[in-house]
């Protein structure tokens, strides 16, 4: 890949948008949580297991393509102090 949509962030483990593409995936990422979560928060009874394993699988399986997408463009992650050598 050229160019990288994500690097690794200064503090900590992980990484951060760094490009417009980054910030895109970042944005669609977090709307699409918003919905799943106020979707979820409609229903006016107590939600059954079905449905909060659904919601959980729901909210894995969107982060585990998120953590895909940043591992495949952005930089290798490791855990950082500050320093960006």
């Amino acid at each position: 890949m050229e160019k990288l949509w994500f690097r690794s962030k200064s503090f900590g483990w992980g990484w951060q948008p760094c490009t417009w593409q980054g910030w895109v995936i970042t944005l669609v990422y977090i709307v699409i949580l918003l919905y799943i979560g106020f979707s979820f928060s409609s229903t006016s009874e107590e939600p059954t297991q079905k449905e909060l394993i659904l919601f959980f699988v729901k909210i894995l399986g969107l982060t585990a393509l998120m953590l895909a997408i940043c591992w495949k463009t952005g930089e290798w992650p490791k855990w950082r102090w500050g320093c960006r050598k």
